[in-house]
């Protein structure tokens, strides 16, 4: 009978932050040599080896809130489970978007509109677009994100950190490269990105692994401070 071990959340982050420091490595030595093999390695191309990396990224990250809503939502705890399915969603959208392009699309479509808020020219009206749909989904997610706050609170921080430095990657990086671009500001993004996203699976991980894999089949996970004290304890024997 074969036995696959499931990773532990440590070796899972540790894994998924070699990859991260592999492609950077990969796109310094292209443009270092000036070898782009197509901008294949590029970390500021579509459908390179990167993009495609993000892709895959988001998409389990998906799936690892997709499972923990699915646990919250069988212990009747609705608005973190709405909170998690949610993730989920928006996770997977981003994964299409770094595959496809979407948010290219909308500056595309909505740059000759001059109603439209921008940083300098033509660049950044996706992320006007993209803070009024953040805004519509903090307004559904905020009392979940507190629940879980109060039942997991170091695997909430890490998502919610994991998030904060994809923000700071993908929007206060770039907007600042609109003004000084270089191929340095375009490492620093990507890799903040990677980072962030890394961590966010990491979070999301630990919410399967603390509960799907540690508690025995049919049992509810309880809340409050006790639970997260036997949790801790749990996962430090």
């Amino acid at each position: 009978m074969i036995t696959i071990r499931r990773p532990r959340p440590g070796a899972l982050l540790l894994s998924l932050l070699a990859v991260a420091v592999f492609l950077v490595f990969l796109d310094s030595v292209s443009w270092f040599s000036g070898v782009e093999i197509g901008g294949r390695l590029s970390l500021n191309a579509e459908a390179s080896l990167p993009a495609w990396w993000s892709s895959f990224q988001f998409v389990l990250l998906g799936a690892a809130l997709w499972l923990s809503a699915l646990r919250e939502f069988s212990a009747k705890r609705r608005a973190a489970g709405r909170a998690l399915a949610i993730g989920a969603v928006c996770a997977v959208y981003f994964g299409i978007d770094e595959g496809v392009a979407i948010h290219e699309g909308i500056t595309v479509a909505l740059v000759d509109q001059d109603w439209v808020p921008r940083f300098n020219g033509e660049f950044g009206v996706w992320i006007f677009a993209y803070a009024g749909i953040a805004l519509v989904v903090l307004f559904f997610t905020w009392r979940g994100f507190l629940n879980l706050l109060d039942t997991d609170r170091i695997d909430t921080l890490a998502i919610a950190s994991g998030a904060a430095l994809f923000v700071v990657g993908g929007v206060v990086i770039e907007v600042f490269g609109y003004s000084f671009p270089s191929h340095a500001e375009v490492v620093i993004e990507e890799t903040l990105e990677m980072i962030g996203v890394s961590v966010m699976i990491w979070g999301a991980y630990r919410l399967i692994y603390g509960t799907a894999f540690s508690l025995p089949p049919g049992t509810s996970r309880p809340s409050g401070e006790g639970y997260a004290t036997r949790r801790t304890h749990r996962r430090t024997r």
